[in-house]
């Protein structure tokens, strides 16, 4: 009889092949989905940045975006004038 050979790695059969490639198919999908939100954050800071620059740093953001608030834009306070 022959001594049973006790198995030091996974063998490679259609199931773990499949798994496999779904895990390198699941990995592919999260980078890009990490590097699409790295853009997004980039995109959202300059966006930010930009809206302090218009309505001023001292400004609240909640109270430009309330619409009871009364706040007025810079450019309707120029058409004010």
């Amino acid at each position: 009889r022959a001594p049973a050979s006790t198995p030091t790695s996974v063998e490679e059969t259609p199931a773990t092949r499949e798994l496999r490639d779904k895990l390198a198919s699941a990995t592919a999908k999260l980078s890009e989905a990490r590097q699409a939100q790295q853009a997004l954050r980039a995109e959202l800071a300059k966006v930010q940045r930009a809206l302090a620059k218009e309505v001023g740093d001292d400004v609240p953001l909640a109270k430009v975006l309330d619409d009871g608030a009364g706040w007025r834009g810079r450019a309707q306070q120029i058409t004010l004038l």
